[in-house]
């Protein structure tokens, strides 16, 4: 209710003071000042708002307005480079960022007033700059505006921590305001009178004096000042410039036996002495000074110092002993311009040349194509128009972009050096697999990623995207049963699923093998469903047609070669008996692809899947072989190490062991040299897998039974190694053969023995599908398993932390047993404990049970027999511990403590 009232008066105090709503109050800010209205108690939340305000400034950049509140709401009017930039935010979602801005006019900084008007209902947003207006909308659904923290007019509470939403890279204002209003709220009138919920510093001027603003233009890099000054021995000048220029000379000077420069180079303010054709002298100070803001200069040179002096850096100033030839200078000094070379392009004010004010309305024909009273000059750069980071570079009113380093060419960076698929960068001579960054939009918004280029492919250079679901699994692994059904999300690798699909529509074609190992499960039922296995395109439409089959027919690829195990069905699975089944091929309708994710139901519990990696092939852009292929081969690209090996295109898809779904984005992943088949069921059977080609051999053959207790592990490494365990014996031997390695496997029981078909690189079937019967039953299921061999150093962490936990339970026993009150003591540390401790001296005592001491405690339990031991302070006379025995050479049977002198010991 207060905040209320507080506003409505407001409102109401300039017609009560007598002053017209439109107060025209001019505020002066000098840089340090600004002007702040608290909204904690004021909070603003509105669906509408409108602000107003009228400036004056010859200086390019500085905050005019901002506000921001607790939830992430800012607004902003700023003046950069000499155009007016208006952002705000009215809320952001995880799918929109909520940051919007609008960059109008240019040349602002032109020492006149402008009126910036601005309304906003919702999401519309109509900003007017002088006369011109500007319609837009803010991104999202959010629109209303909160602000509970401050409105800032006029610049920054700089101690306060935060970045303002980049708006800190702003410097405060500089120059004149009036009838600033926020929300009706004058702001002006606020802080003159110092109402309540104002804060205004020092320094603050409430009128606009006529300011000394005189400057000369120079437009192109041949105008100029010549003026004449009779100083013989030396060269002193100071002046105010302001460019979007990094090169360019601002004062020359010229003797008969040297030269002297003072301009930009590279953004730098530098001072060079050239005597004779002796090497230059030269210092410099500062950087970024072609940022279009005022600098002041101070500089000079005689024949013993040179010295600089930029804005408020320290003066930089050399002493050289060559300046004594320097000889006497020329009567004419040039402002802007220098021999052999650039002339300055830019704006100068407040000329001193040793220690005289040059007027260049005095100068007459010394006033060579410079323009009085003009600051014309315009930033090419803002916003930037370089593409993809490059950097803008502006001269003489004209912009260049500089692509270095970011991987992109053309006039504003736009061209991608990256290629949209393998094919073009097989066409700029790549000849082994790698892994490559392509960037299939070019110029669009998409951002390069990387693929896998596979260039061993029997059929083609192929572009291969890698995914987290690459290895054949159960359905029900890795996901839990929701609404009768199991959902396997695939997550592909370093792209989303925008980008893969732009890269699909760039090549000529693409393909992802996916297959169905069932038992005991249909697939498809078809033709009248329903479907227990499907996958989704990666548009989010469900698909019941399996690879190998047309995308219009919701068959397998048996159905439509007529090959099916039973005739009568459409898919080998569709049986649905106890036998391991298979219904697997490619994928290839661009439109649909890659496959985002798997569905399978219940009943396909005992079944397996495996879904490929997608492959493509070919290119719809063009590639030209030019000079530097092959550095962007070199940048783009990093080969496999070791190169995989491409299977025909008719076996399951490439799946490169480098690969994995381990290790850092987009790197490889070491190779795994051992793995095994584990197949589980009623009785133990065993398929497997052939070792690498070359080198080692070692080959590790698990045996598991149902309840999936490991039997027999057997691991062969370059001999033959046989296991036998829990009355199952396993046989493995290695013969080599042309072509490769090939492993045969026999496993006996007591009663029975069976051998396994040879496996090698010869077999024309997956290892996954090869099924024995052992006593006329079939295995259950088939997994992939990994056996991991211990290093050195996890066996030392093993036995570290035993020992440590050993230590840890002796100290816990021995804490407790403190813990009673009671402290042991055994004999034959006494003599160590006096010279150690100074324990004063003691007398070992031996007697029988009758003992005339009242320290020594008389026990009922002890037997005739018993004796007792026990020690005396000799000072004290008290007894310090006592032991009782039974019978003579008897075991200890209890230690009695009598003092507090035993702790000691």
């Amino acid at each position: 209710m207060t905040s209320h009232l507080v506003l409505v008066f407001l409102l109401l105090s300039p017609l009560v003071l007598g002053v017209s709503s439109s107060s025209g109050f001019e505020v002066n800010f000098k840089g340090p000042q600004f002007i702040s209205y608290d909204l904690r108690s004021n909070r603003i939340t509105a669906e509408t708002n409108q602000i107003s305000l009228e400036f004056k400034t010859f200086h390019p950049s500085g905050l005019l307005i901002y506000s921001s509140g607790t939830q992430g709401d800012f607004i902003t009017l700023e003046l950069i480079q000499g155009k007016l930039r208006f952002a705000i935010d009215l809320g952001s979602t995880a799918r929109t960022a909520g940051r919007h801005e609008v960059v109008m006019g240019d040349r602002l900084a032109d020492n006149r007033w402008h009126i910036i008007k601005l309304d906003r209902t919702g999401t519309t947003i109509v900003l007017t700059l002088d006369s011109v207006e500007q319609s837009t909308t803010t991104p999202g659904s959010f629109v209303r505006l909160d602000l509970d923290k401050f409105i800032y007019v006029g610049g920054l509470d700089r101690s306060v921590a935060g970045d303002f939403h980049g708006s800190r890279n702003t410097p405060n204002f500089i120059g004149c305001l009036r009838d600033v209003y926020f929300d009706f709220i004058d702001i002006l009138y606020g802080a003159q009178y110092q109402l309540l919920y104002y804060s205004t510093p020092s320094g603050l001027g409430y009128a606009c004096a006529p300011d000394d603003y005189h400057p000369v233009g120079f437009p192109t890099v041949e105008s100029h000042l010549r003026v004449s000054d009779s100083s013989r021995n030396n060269l002193t000048f100071s002046l105010s410039f302001r460019t979007y220029t990094g090169n360019g000379i601002i004062a020359f000077r010229i003797s008969q036996h040297s030269r002297v420069y003072v301009g930009l180079a590279s953004g730098t303010l530098v001072l060079e002495v050239i005597i004779n054709s002796d090497p230059p002298i030269k210092i410099s100070v500062g950087d970024n000074l072609d940022d279009g803001m005022w600098h002041d200069v101070s500089s000079g040179v005689n024949q013993g110092d040179l010295w600089l002096l930029l804005d408020d850096k320290p003066e930089v100033r050399h002493s050289n002993p060559r300046l004594k030839g320097l000889g006497d200078f020329r009567t004419r000094v040039y402002i802007g311009r220098g021999t052999q070379r650039a002339g300055f392009v830019g704006c100068m004010q407040h000329i001193v040349i040793n220690g005289v004010r040059i007027k260049p309305k005095k100068l007459g024909s010394g006033l060579v194509d410079a323009k009085l009273d003009q600051c014309n000059i315009k930033s090419m750069c803002y916003p930037n128009p370089c593409l993809n980071g490059g950097s803008c570079q502006q001269y003489e009113g004209k912009y260049t972009c500089d692509c270095t380093g970011i991987f992109y060419q053309g006039q504003h960076c736009e061209i991608p050096l990256y290629r949209a698929t393998c094919a073009e960068y097989e066409a700029l001579g790549i000849s082994e697999n790698s892994y490559c960054t392509v960037d299939p939009d070019g110029k669009g918004p998409l951002h390069a990623f990387e693929v896998l280029c596979n260039v061993t492919s029997s059929r083609t250079v192929s572009t291969v995207i890698m995914h987290d679901k690459q290895a054949t699994q159960l359905v029900p692994e890795g996901t839990s049963p929701y609404n009768g059904n199991y959902f396997h999300r695939i997550t592909y690798q370093n792209a989303d699923l925008v980008s893969i699909r732009t890269l699909i529509r760039k090549s000529t074609s693409c393909r992802q093998y996916i297959s169905f190992n069932c038992y005991k499960s249909k697939i498809l039922n078809a033709p009248v469903g329903p479907s227990n296995a499907q996958w989704v395109s990666s548009t989010g439409v469900l698909k019941n047609y399996w690879g190998g089959a047309p995308p219009n027919k919701d068959i397998c690829a048996c159905g439509v070669t007529g090959t099916c195990d039973n005739p009568i069905n459409l898919c080998n699975c569709d049986i649905g008996d106890d036998k391991w089944r298979e219904d697997a091929g490619y994928l290839t309708d661009k439109n649909s692809l890659p496959v985002s994710m798997l569905q399978f139901t219940e009943e396909a519990s005992q079944s397996m899947f495996t879904l490929g990696p997608l492959e493509c092939f070919g290119s719809s852009g063009k590639s030209t072989h030019h000079a530097s292929s092959a550095n962007i081969v070199a940048s783009a690209c990093r080969p496999v190490n070791p190169p995989p090996t491409q299977p025909p295109p008719t076996e399951p898809p490439f799946i490169p062991t480098v690969w994995g779904s381990g290790g850092s984005k987009g790197s490889p992943r070491t190779e795994r040299p051992i793995s095994t088949y584990k197949t589980t069921g009623k009785v133990p059977a065993l398929t497997p897998v052939s070792p690498h080609h070359g080198g080692h051999v070692t080959v590790t053959t698990t045996i598991s039974g149902h309840d999936n207790s490991t039997l027999v592990k057997s691991v062969v490494k370059h001999k033959i190694k046989n296991g036998s365990q829990n009355g199952v014996t396993i046989h493995s031997s290695i013969s080599s053969e042309k072509g490769g390695v090939t492993v045969h496997s026999t496993i006996s029981t007591k009663d029975k023995t069976a051998t396994l078909s040879p496996v090698g690189p010869q077999s024309n079937e997956p290892p996954s599908l090869i099924t024995y019967k052992w006593r006329n039953e079939s295995v259950a299921h088939v997994t992939r398993v990994t056996t991991y061999e211990y290093s050195e150093q996890f066996i030392i962490l093993v036995v570290a932390s035993i020992v440590a936990l050993l230590l840890l339970v002796i100290v816990v026993v021995l804490l407790l047993l403190r813990r009673t009150g009671r402290t042991y003591v055994s004999c034959i540390m006494c003599q160590r404990c006096r010279n150690k401790r100074s324990i004063p001296d003691i007398e070992i005592y031996r007697h029988s049970m009758n003992s005339e001491s009242p320290d020594v405690l008389q026990l009922d339990d002890m037997r005739p027999s018993s004796m007792e031991l026990g020690a005396y302070n000799m000072r004290s006379g008290k007894a310090v511990y006592q032991s009782v025995h039974q019978g003579r050479g008897g075991t200890l049977k209890k230690f009695v403590s009598f003092s507090s002198s035993t702790a000691q010991i």
